[in-house]
């Protein structure tokens, strides 16, 4: 990760601590958000979480990128307001498809990408705690800081996900929030972590007192971030109680040049 070239200093926050989440319906058990107030990244920290990018592997790389004012309206008449959805679909690759072409024409910088895109979808919701993610297959809990599995890889393979790009389509700033350690890191530091399924061991490594902060990039409307979702331990988090979130998401392998 290269904040210096992938995202500006000033976008940049920092959470020193995690806890767990207790008697709040809305998330479910054993969930763990960021505890503490967010601040900036001091030189050091900067240097001492990030190296420079000298890689273009799409699992090793967190940033954002601009779009032009007019792209948000562009892709919602092109796909419509479609809810986020579970798995992929011929439908939703044709979806996706049509989404990254508009994004390839709009962007102010490029990307490139493979093939075997998905589109994951457009999503609207109210602004509550911590985090924003909710998952569909426990109730729409909010799981807290987790693992996305979409790709549903094995736990040594999960560097080899498809990273995500995720638009903010709101009014105001979000932000896209992590710790900076694959998978493959936090469980060089788990005793017994084959035993366990990589989102139980990423809230093991959390609920043990992670040795890495949580760090925040800030996505401000009509920009998106791209991230290895599956090899981050993430989520999403705005600051405005007062907003409506809204995001647009499409699974590939995505690289700035």
């Amino acid at each position: 990760m290269d904040p210096t070239g992938l995202v500006a200093r000033e976008d940049l926050l920092l959470c020193e601590d995690v806890t767990k989440i207790v008697n709040d319906e809305a998330y479910g058990s054993n969930a763990i958000v960021p505890a503490g107030d967010w601040r900036e990244l001091s030189p050091h920290e900067l240097q001492a979480i990030f190296r420079p990018r000298t890689e273009t592997k799409y699992w090793q790389l967190v940033g954002k990128r601009q779009l032009k004012s007019t792209t948000a309206d562009k892709l919602m008449r092109a796909v419509g307001e479609r809810k986020e959805t579970e798995r992929s679909t011929p439908d939703t690759r044709n979806l996706a498809a049509d989404a990254l072409s508009i994004l390839l024409r709009e962007t102010d910088t490029h990307l490139s990408f493979e093939d075997d895109l998905t589109f994951i979808g457009f999503r609207e919701a109210a602004v509550d705690g911590p985090t924003q993610t909710v998952d569909y297959f426990a109730d729409m809990k909010k799981p807290g800081l987790h693992l996305d599995t979409w790709d549903e890889t094995s736990s040594e393979n999960r560097y080899l996900s498809r990273n995500r790009i995720c638009i903010n389509l709101g009014n105001v700033d979000r932000y896209f929030i992590f710790l900076p350690i694959t998978v493959e890191g936090f469980r060089r530091k788990l005793p017994m972590s084959s035993r366990l399924g990589s989102n139980e061991a990423a809230k093991k490594y959390l609920a043990t007192g992670p040795d890495m902060p949580v760090i925040a990039i800030r996505v401000k409307p009509n920009e998106f971030y791209f991230a290895p979702t599956e090899n981050l331990i993430h989520d999403g988090w705005c600051p405005d109680v007062s907003a409506v979130d809204r995001t647009f998401t499409i699974l590939g392998r995505f690289i700035p040049r």
